[in-house]
């Protein structure tokens, strides 16, 4: 089941966050349109609380995907932004270096 869920998972993310609203919920539409999760079987729970065991294990999936994704994404840009830092940028002084050396 969780790697039905996670191939959905890989191809919608992306999208389901850029959106801002409703990401757990818009990753488990697709989900239940994709994956037959009710189909197996949690053996742990009874008979009559089955659905709602599953539907939890889902929700509870997509929330740790997703907090996952966000702390790979924040690690990725506060890489970004360190590289960004360390760059050498137009400041002061170069534009000063600039206007001497142009005169």
């Amino acid at each position: 089941m969780c790697s039905a869920i996670e191939k959905v998972v890989q191809l919608n993310i992306e999208s389901c966050v850029n959106a801002q609203h409703g990401v757990v919920r818009q990753l488990f539409d697709l989900v239940l349109s994709a994956v037959d999760v009710y189909s197996y079987s949690l053996p742990s729970v009874c008979g009559s609380h089955q659905l709602q065991q599953t539907r939890n294990v889902v929700l509870l999936y997509l929330r740790l995907r997703i907090h996952h994704f966000v702390r790979i994404r924040n690690r990725e840009l506060k890489d970004l932004q360190l590289t960004q830092k360390h760059r050498p940028s137009v400041g002061k002084k170069n534009r000063k270096l600039e206007k001497i050396s142009h005169q």
